[in-house]
């Protein structure tokens, strides 16, 4: 019988359990109780990796900064850090002790990693990440064949170039992540890492995510059909700014990547064609796609932005790329939208309010118009959203759910109405950037914007607002660091407070009516913008508590400020690019000092419309000519000296500065020859020498500014035949010789001839022969179908944009004459189209081809010797508003197509030999004897001549309408004209009555240069 003590009781299911339970927990104390530390090879191997790495930082290295504190700082042999499992960025096993896990990422590492690192001795690693580091002197290194557990491998950003080590890492069988991508603009030249993709994933079947942006991939290895094969599990890949085509990333490849959920390919010049499906919708699993920058065009399909898994879509700046915004389900996951720089258009859908998860939303520079749908107010988890540069109108969306907002930019629409009060509110807690820029906005400026502490960036210009801006109670309180008010209404005196917000480095309050005196002091010492031209503002730049110098300002404007005298606190300033003193009381001789500001790196300078004469004498040079010193200015690329006393020559130094994109010198008495020699890569834009005492001819150098769009030496006395060679300059749209000694006939070089004029004034000159009749026919910039291709492009002010990533720009204008008055256009408004050749020896017959100037606006072909008739096909000239032909030789009748001209406003034929009868009929009613005088074969009305002898109608003149002529104006006509005419006919007739659009025109006596006062029309 059994031993009764042997005997092994029956334990139930539960009491198994139990029991089991209790061994765990044993275990698990047991374990904790002898904690693993790490092997002592190991921590030996990590302390010799911190002493072979360098974290030191060359001043002179191009750094996002401040830069993260190095992770190494911890690693020591000393008190409570021997165990190396316990140290920043390393990992352990648990069960082992061995370094699995290595993350050095952000670690400001620049040095000493290479194929011997210790590195590669943690052969147990599995992890490892060199990520975000500076190692852009380093070659990618060797030994990763020793890591042959690795699963993830993240070098991505850290600065390695050159090749990458392919066949070490194509043998990494285990890996699951894999990120090599750079910042290739970073690394040195021709060091970007090359990759061939098919050799590089050949073995890698488990990859899930791959990162390779920035990298080269060779075309034969990601066009082979081997690569997506073999990483058809892969999840994650991105592969943007990898110099792409479409060709070497052929999209079939893609589609076999079935459980694909995020697709980066941004950055590379696929230019695929996204009409139809594409096969995007065949990712059924996609989360992240990003195309932008991939020169997509066609029509891309809405229905991605259906699709129930899509978070982020980026299609930004493909140009061509078109498309509308779906009806956007109930459940939608879409967290971020991004189809800037798009010809995306329509409405914003009134569904919008299903994308409850959206975060970013960015329309800029689309086609977008109508309302914003009032439902878009309820969206909560906003944080950015643009509607820049598109024609959103009607008043601004309210956004009272939007409490997380931080960026808001609705700048360059047709928004009205007033600011919503909820921008200020304290429900917009987190709002960083409000830009409300060139839109119809009216009313006060909600002060609570000025005290909200969050606010970074406030750009309100070019708008209708008024009234005063209040006292800023707390300015210390504030992060304000720009602040733009310009071109508004406001008024009153600008409180001093402003200056004592501490953050603030760009003001600009230019183009207002503030008044007052403001004082420039050292409290304005952080500011590296100000603006306060044109205004009614009293600027003290001398006296106590002035600052000796303003250290940081790059951009100042002071035009307008009622200054007698250069500010001397310039004096030093050393970051200085851009200074206007236009319109100043400034007297006597411009100070030495000016040329060197900002270390001879000044971009834009403005001294026009003051009162000097001179500059500081170098050596023995007259006093009113400008010294070579000007040409310190290395980078100057607007000079604007215009409306002063200066005289001499022009240094020919200033036709070296290859920068120089503006030149104004108008209106001064400089004589002797234009600078020859321009250089081959000249970047003049616009040349303004108008009204000086300038001789010779033009230099042929000019020919190499291909960039040159304004052309202006009228009223001086150069000479010479045609300068036919100009005819090359592509984008020439503004040529004015008028009042020279030019002569000799006009004849064109080449069949593309002037193909963007738009103003070209010849006038007062010796020209003499025929006008060649096929000259006009490659003038597109002045026919209909060019004009209206460019217009979406175009502004429609002809400007200069310098300083190329800002939103400064210098204004254009011009002399022309019209009716015998000099008229400046300091707005030229790119649809203003004009030719006039009068005051020459032109004869011959006028040319039938300037018909096809269909823009045409103003045609003056008077003083002449031209004969024949007037041609009948000027009636297709539909947009003309003002036609002289008057002084010359013409015969026949008045074509009565000329009656379809319902703009024409001016209207000269007199002192001709035209007869017959004057057509009747639309604008024709409201032209006066004058128009017809000195044509002793013409009659009737408005002459007093009767044409009841006259037996037949001249063949050119149509015959009169059953009921007879009415010898009144007949306002409907041109009512309808003026209405359909889009602003044209308005234009026109302004003209005609010399009078002022806006403070566009200013109307000056021809040759004695007298300035009359601008009348305001409108």
């Amino acid at each position: 019988m059994a031993n009764p003590s042997l005997v092994v009781p029956k334990l139930s299911n539960f009491s198994y359990l139990v029991v089991a339970l209790i061994g765990i927990c044993h275990l698990c104390c047991s374990v904790s109780c002898s904690q693993i530390r790490c092997l002592e090879q190991e921590r030996a191997l990590l302390l010799l990796l911190k002493l072979e790495i360098s974290t030191d930082i060359n001043n002179d290295f191009p750094l996002p900064l401040p830069l993260p504190p190095p992770k190494l700082s911890s690693w020591n042999n000393s008190g409570n850090h021997e165990d190396c499992c316990s140290w920043d960025g390393v990992t352990c096993s648990s069960m082992s002790g061995h370094v699995v896990g290595l993350d050095l990422s952000s670690s400001s590492i620049v040095g000493g990693i290479n194929g011997s690192s210790s590195i590669f001795g943690l052969r147990h690693l599995r992890s490892l990440s060199l990520a975000e580091n500076l190692l852009y002197g380093s070659p990618f290194p060797s030994g990763f064949s020793n890591l042959s557990g690795l699963t993830h491998l993240n070098l991505s950003f850290s600065g390695f170039y050159g090749p990458i080590p392919q066949p070490e890492i194509s043998c990494l069988g285990l890996l699951v992540s894999l990120g090599l991508s750079n910042h290739g603009w970073l690394l040195p030249p021709n060091r970007s890492s090359s990759v061939d993709l098919g050799k590089l994933v050949r073995n890698l079947t488990r990859l899930r995510v791959l990162h390779l942006d920035g990298s080269d991939l060779f075309p034969g290895g990601s066009s082979s059909k081997s690569w997506s094969s073999s990483i058809s599990e892969l999840r994650d890949l991105s592969l943007a700014n990898c110099k792409l085509t479409g060709e070497s990333l052929q999209f079939p490849y893609l589609l076999r990547l079935k459980s694909l959920t995020h697709l980066i390919l941004s950055g590379n010049n696929l230019a695929w064609n996204v009409s139809g499906e594409l096969g995007f919708l065949q990712f059924p699993s996609l989360m992240n796609l990003q195309l932008g920058y991939c020169g997509l065009y066609g029509r891309f399909p809405s229905r991605m932005l259906t699709m129930p898994t899509l978070q982020k879509l980026d299609l930004s700046f493909n140009y061509q790329l078109t498309g509308t915004l779906p009806h956007f389900p109930v459940g939608s996951l879409l967290q971020f939208i991004d189809l800037s720089g798009t010809k995306f258009s329509g409405n914003l859908p009134h569904s919008i309010n299903n994308l409850v998860s959206l975060q970013h939303f960015d329309l800029t520079d689309c086609n977008f118009l109508g309302l914003v749908p009032s439902s878009i107010d309820a969206l909560t988890e906003l944080r950015h959203l643009s509607f820049y540069n598109n024609s959103f109108s009607g008043a601004l969306p309210s956004l009272i759910s939007s409490s997380k907002i931080v960026e808001l930019d609705f700048s360059t629409n047709n928004f009205s109405g007033s600011i919503p009060l909820s921008y200020g509110s304290d429900q917009f807690e987190n709002l960083e950037m409000l830009h409300l820029m060139k839109n119809n906005l009216r009313g006060k400026i909600p002060s609570a914007l000025f005290r909200k502490p969050s606010l970074k960036s406030l750009r309100l210009a070019w708008n209708h607002f008024d009234g005063q801006l209040e006292k800023f109670h707390d300015p210390t309180a504030l992060q304000l660091m720009e602040i733009d008010l310009s071109h508004n209404e406001l008024h009153g005196q600008l409180p001093e407070s402003i200056f004592n917000i501490s953050t603030l480095v760009h003001l600009e309050l230019a183009s207002n009516n503030f008044s007052g005196s403001i004082k420039m002091t050292e409290s304005m010492n952080n500011l590296t913008t100000l603006d306060l031209s044109d205004n009614h503002f009293q600027v003290e730049i001398s006296g106590s508590g002035n600052p000796t110098t303003l250290f940081k300002v790059s951009h100042l404007g002071l035009g307008s400020c009622a200054i007698d005298s250069f500010p001397d606190f310039l004096r030093n300033s050393s970051n200085m690019n851009y200074l206007d003193l236009s319109r100043n009381k400034i007297k006597g001789k411009i100070p030495s000092w000016v040329w060197k500001l900002g270390n001879g790196n000044l971009v834009h300078l403005n001294l026009s419309h003051n009162l000097l004469f001179g500059f500081d004498k170098p050596g023995n040079m007259f006093e009113g000519q400008i010294p070579p010193s000007i040409c310190q200015m290395t980078y100057i690329e607007v000079l604007d000296l215009s409306t002063n006393h200066f005289n001499g020559s022009i240094p020919p130094c200033l036709a070296s500065l290859d920068t120089l994109a503006v030149l104004r010198l108008r209106n001064n008495k400089f004589s002797g020859v234009l600078p020859k020699g321009l250089a081959h890569n000249c970047s003049l834009r616009t040349l303004d020498v108008n009204q000086n005492h300038l001789q010779g001819q033009l230099p042929e150098s000019l020919d190499f500014c291909k960039s040159l769009e304004v052309i202006d030496v009228g009223n001086n006395y150069l000479s010479g035949n045609f300068p036919a060679w100009l005819e090359n300059l592509p984008l020439l749209r503004i040529l004015i010789l008028h009042s020279n000694h030019f002569g000799g006939s006009i004849g064109s070089r080449t069949p593309n001839a002037f193909p963007a004029l738009q103003i070209f004034d010849a006038s007062s000159n010796d020209f003499v022969g025929k006008l060649p009749s096929g000259w006009f026919r490659s003038w597109k910039g002045m026919m209909k179908q060019a004009s209206a291709a460019g217009s979406h492009q175009m502004s429609p002010i002809l400007r200069f944009n310098y300083l190329k990533l800002s939103e400064w720009y210098y204004q254009d204008s011009v002399i022309v004459t019209i009716k015998g008055v000099e008229m400046e256009l300091d707005k030229i408004l790119t649809i203003f189209i004009l030719i006039d050749l009068s005051g020459n020896r032109f004869e011959g017959e006028i040319p039938e081809t300037i018909a096809s100037l269909q823009s045409l606006y103003l045609l003056n072909l008077s003083n002449n010797h031209f004969t024949g008739h007037i041609p009948a096909v000027f009636g297709e000239l539909s947009e003309l508003g003002s036609l002289d032909l008057s002084a010359n030789r013409l015969s026949g009748g008045i074509p009565w197509q000329l009656t379809g001209l319902t703009f024409l406003s001016v209207l000269n034929l007199s002192q001709n030999l035209l007869t017959g009868e004057i057509p009747r009929g639309n604008q024709f009613g409201t032209f006066g004897e004058g128009s017809y005088r000195g044509n002793p074969g013409l009659c009737g009305p408005p002459l007093h001549e009767s044409c009841s002898d006259v037996k037949s109608s001249s063949p050119h003149t149509k015959p009169a309408q059953a009921g007879g002529w009415h010898n009144v104006i007949d306002w409907e006509y041109y009512r309808v004209g003026i209405a359909c005419g889009g602003g044209t006919g308005i234009i026109v007739g302004i003209l005609a009555a010399n009078l002022v659009l806006g403070n566009v025109f200013v109307w000056r006596k021809p040759r004695r240069r007298v300035r009359r006062k601008a009348i305001r029309a409108l």
